[in-house]
């Protein structure tokens, strides 16, 4: 009797315990996805490579694009072979997606694009006499005083730096302001700050006109 005991113990083993477990992960699948750098300085976690896994569709991944000194995470691209989507990335450090992977993504291929960051703008200054009600300080005809900076130099200004700008009015002339005009997205300086202090500290993370409105005293 105790050998018969023993034979049903292993039966219950090899079969009882699998089909248990075959019961608890009928939902479950196996999927794989791989991670690519294909361009620019960085690295990401997981490392780049291919993985797989028995989950759930509840399952969550996490994939990080972490870029090296210098460089910004520009876009990660996800790819199942019939579609396509873009992760647009504007802002510094390490970017996140988190993924949940469907049924449809038995093979997923994420790519990573790392961009150089765009380390200096331009400065420019510029006197201008009063403008006129229907002018812009940009369209004025230049005069009524010098304009300087602390900047070494004007077109190769750290993006974020912080810079002193001054201006001495000419014989005739008195200070009113200054404009400060930063450059958009669309290429086209948009007026963005006023500072009333012939000596001001303006902080510039785009090319930027500073013009300097003097008055005929």
């Amino acid at each position: 009797m105790k050998k018969w005991g023993s034979f049903l113990v292993r039966i219950c083993v090899f079969l009882v315990i699998p089909l248990g477990m075959a019961s608890t992960c009928e939902n479950c699948e196996i999927f794989r996805f791989e991670i690519k750098i294909v361009a620019g300085e960085g690295t990401t976690e997981p490392p780049p490579g291919t993985y797989d896994g028995y989950h759930g569709w509840e399952n969550e991944e996490t994939i990080q694009a972490i870029p090296a000194e210098g460089w910004h995470v520009e876009k990660v691209t996800k790819n199942t072979g019939y579609s396509e989507s873009t992760y647009e990335n504007y802002l510094p450090g390490t970017a996140y997606i988190l993924w949940h992977p469907g049924p449809d993504e038995l093979f997923t291929i994420f790519e990573v694009y790392f961009a150089k960051d765009e380390s200096t703008v331009v400065l420019e200054l510029l006197a201008k006499p009063k403008i006129e009600y229907d002018q812009s300080g940009l369209d004025a005809p230049s005069g009524g005083g010098v304009v300087t900076s602390d900047a070494e130099s004007l077109t190769t200004i750290p993006a974020g730096a912080t810079v002193i700008i001054n201006c001495n009015p000419d014989s005739g002339y008195q200070f009113v302001r200054w404009d400060i005009y930063s450059k958009k997205a669309n290429g086209v300086f948009e007026k963005t700050d006023e500072r009333t202090a012939p000596e001001s500290t303006i902080t510039v993370y785009a090319d930027t006109k500073a013009v300097a409105i003097f008055k005929k005293t």
